[in-house]
C-alpha cells in the first residue's frame, strides 16, 4: 500500500491522508508522527501550525474518515435503482471484493483505532462515536426504505437494527482480520439477510 499523499493537495490534506493510510496499517501508537510527515512530504513545523498535538490530529484523522465514508455509505444507499434490502446487502458483500483486491493487510480504520485508542484517548473516542452514529443513522434510513418496500417487517426499530448491524459489523472486520479469510463476512451475510431480516 503505498502511504504518500498526492502533492496536488495542501499541507494539512496531506498529512491527514498520510495519516490515515499509515495508521490503518501500523495503528496509531505504532506510526510515529515522522513517518507521516515524510509520507505527506511535509517538513515537521508544518504539522503544528494546524495541529496541536498527535491526538489533535488522530481527532482530524478519524473526522476525515468518517464523513467521507458517510457520503460514500449514502450514495451507495440512496440509489432507488435496487431495493432498499439489496443495497444494504450489496454494501457488505462488497467487503469480500475489497479484501481480494487488498489483502488482509489493509483493515478499517474505525476497527483498528478502537481498539488502539478509544478508551486512552476522549476526544478520539467522541470523535469516533460522533461518525459511527452518523453511519448508523444512513443505515437506519435505508431500513425505513425497506419497510416502506415492504421488505422488511415493520415491527423493527430501524435505528436499533442499525446499530446492531454496524456494532455486529465491526466485530466481522475485526475477525476478518484475525483469520485472514472471509468466513466471517459470509457467515454475517447468510445469518442477517437470510435469516434474520427475511420477511
Amino acid at each position: 500500500m503505498s502511504t504518500t499523499a498526492s502533492p496536488e493537495l495542501d499541507s494539512r490534506e496531506r498529512m491527514i491522508q498520510a495519516g490515515t493510510a499509515v495508521i490503518t496499517e501500523k495503528g496509531y501508537h505504532g506510526c510515529g508522527l515522522k513517518e507521516i510527515l515524510d509520507a505527506a512530504g511535509v517538513p515537521k513545523g508544518s504539522f503544528y501550525h494546524y495541529f496541536k498535538s498527535k491526538e489533535d490530529f488522530g481527532v482530524a484523522v478519524i473526522e476525515d474518515f468518517m464523513a467521507r465514508y458517510a457520503n460514500k455509505l449514502a450514495k451507495d444507499l440512496t440509489d432507488r435503482s435496487r431495493p432498499a434490502l439489496q443495497r444494504l446487502h450489496d454494501k457488505f458483500a462488497s467487503a469480500k471484493q475489497w479484501y481480494a483486491e487488498r489483502g488482509y493487510e489493509q483493515t478499517c480504520l474505525v476497527a483498528k483505532l478502537g481498539m488502539d485508542v478509544a478508551s486512552m484517548s476522549p476526544s478520539m473516542q467522541a470523535a469516533l462515536k460522533c461518525g459511527m452514529d452518523q453511519w448508523k443513522a444512513v443505515y437506519a434510513r435505508c431500513l425505513r426504505e425497506a419497510q416502506a418496500e415492504g421488505d422488511l417487517d415493520a415491527s423493527w426499530d430501524p435505528d436499533a437494527l442499525a446499530a446492531f448491524l454496524l456494532d455486529a459489523w465491526e466485530g466481522v472486520a475485526v475477525q476478518t482480520q484475525i483469520a485472514r479469510d472471509t468466513k466471517a463476512i459470509q457467515n454475517f451475510l447468510t445469518i442477517v439477510f437470510d435469516r434474520v431480516l427475511k420477511p
